[in-house]
């Protein structure tokens, strides 16, 4: 078995602006990635700093050997962000997508 997280933050100057939370577990059989908490800043919202955030989590994710990635949704402007990064929906608030998808 083998877990481990890792926390991405987004600084401008001296504030934090945003900040992701993701984690890898690997029972031995197919290995996942979850993404914790993506939180941003309401006045840095829609300029990118979100979807930089969750790019970097999902490469980090990549590189440990995930080809599955998990997100729950808060809500629905939640999930449609989430949904323009590439994930798909699932049962639930649950969403679900290839750790390279949406990726440039």
């Amino acid at each position: 078995m083998r877990q481990d997280a890792r926390t991405f933050v987004a600084v401008e100057g001296d504030d934090v602006v945003g900040v992701v939370v993701g984690t890898f577990v690997d029972y031995g059989r197919e290995p996942y990635g979850m993404v914790e908490e993506l939180v941003v800043a309401p006045e840095w919202r829609g300029v990118g700093t979100g979807g930089a955030l969750l790019g970097e989590c999902r490469e980090w994710l990549a590189a440990a050997g995930t080809e599955v990635v998990f997100v729950s949704a808060v809500d629905e402007e939640a999930a449609e962000f989430y949904v323009r990064a590439g994930f798909n929906r699932c049962v639930g608030p649950w969403l679900w997508a290839g750790s390279g998808a949406g990726r440039e």
